[in-house]
């Protein structure tokens, strides 16, 4: 048998072989695991698109309709949409089907399928969402780790990222309800279940956060919704007390009831009794405060603290 013979034999073989759920040419594995209902917690926001499994939300950064392929804002895949792929717009609760041709560039879509370790999704579903969705609209979405938080400008940075990452008063920061401490009375539904709504003072440094955000230029993120998936809130305090004595240089404070040795963070949130920013200098032994912080051993790094009215 000539070598030039073997060669093609070997060639086909690759190409009848290669007709998988790798291949967009093969779908049935694809299928059969789409039938499974497997969510995987950790590659998108479950909470608010439950069904399938689900890739994430993100608006389409450019489409080519002779492939049938996609790229979104924050994500390095493409997707290519499987001939068997269902396409449909959400809008009133309901979803209608429409050709793949009706998605454009800047809509926010929902990827549901599988990935393969060469950078590609082959999408079962895609479903395209207007405003007034389930799906808050955001351009991308990231998990990953606080390595910077300032509490006066409110904003933050992550591992992996080099943006900025800021959050304002629409900004939804949330955990689940059973993992916050005493469940707070700050308890709400975000994501389809009973959960617990934080502040920007909850998060910490070291904290694990899932991002939902959009893109205000190459160096600034706004923070839409805010999840902190394993963050034990068992170590998280908020109380009331009097200042028995304050460092100034060393930003310790002592507490009279209070056993903690209260750290104040470089830029935690201090305010005056009206809710005015003010300087750790202006708090006073004998003054009543609110306090909020995360425990580290014996001590509480303290990330807000509020004088009350005497």
């Amino acid at each position: 048998m000539s070598f030039w013979l073997i060669g093609s034999l070997i060639i086909m073989l690759l190409v009848f072989t290669g007709c998988s759920s790798n291949n967009p040419t093969g779908t049935s594995n694809a299928v059969d695991k789409m039938t499974n209902n497997s969510q995987d917690e950790n590659i998108g926001d479950l909470e608010t698109c439950p069904e399938g499994q689900f890739q994430f939300a993100a608006k389409v950064q450019t489409m080519d309709q002779n492939t049938r392929r996609l790229t979104f804002y924050g994500h390095p895949e493409t997707v290519v949409a499987l001939q068997n792929c269902e396409i449909v717009r959400y809008n009133n609760e309901n979803d209608s089907p429409i050709p793949f041709e009706d998605i454009n560039t800047g809509d926010s879509v929902g990827v549901y399928g599988e990935s393969n370790q060469y950078g590609y999704i082959y999408a079962l579903r895609l479903r395209q969402y207007k405003n007034g969705s389930d799906c808050i609209p955001y351009d991308l979405s990231f998990r990953d780790v606080i390595t910077e938080i300032d509490y006066e400008n409110n904003t933050f940075m992550v591992s992996n990222r080099t943006e900025t990452i800021t959050v304002d008063e629409n900004t939804v920061i949330w955990a689940n309800a059973v993992n916050f401490y005493g469940g707070g009375s700050n308890v709400s539904k975000v994501g389809g279940r009973t959960d617990s709504l934080l502040s920007f003072a909850n998060l910490a440094i070291g904290d694990e956060v899932e991002v939902k955000a959009n893109i205000i230029n190459e160096e600034t993120l706004l923070a839409v919704k805010i999840k902190l998936p394993y963050v034990n809130f068992n170590d998280c305090y908020s109380f009331e007390d009097i200042i028995a004595s304050i460092d100034y240089q060393a930003r310790i404070v002592l507490f009279e009831q209070q056993a903690w040795i209260g750290k104040i963070c470089p830029k935690a949130r201090l305010y005056d009794a009206a809710g005015g920013p003010i300087s750790l200098q202006d708090f006073e032994i004998g003054d009543a405060v609110e306090v909020k912080g995360r425990a580290a051993g014996d001590t509480l790094k303290i990330c807000e603290m509020q004088l009350l009215e005497n």
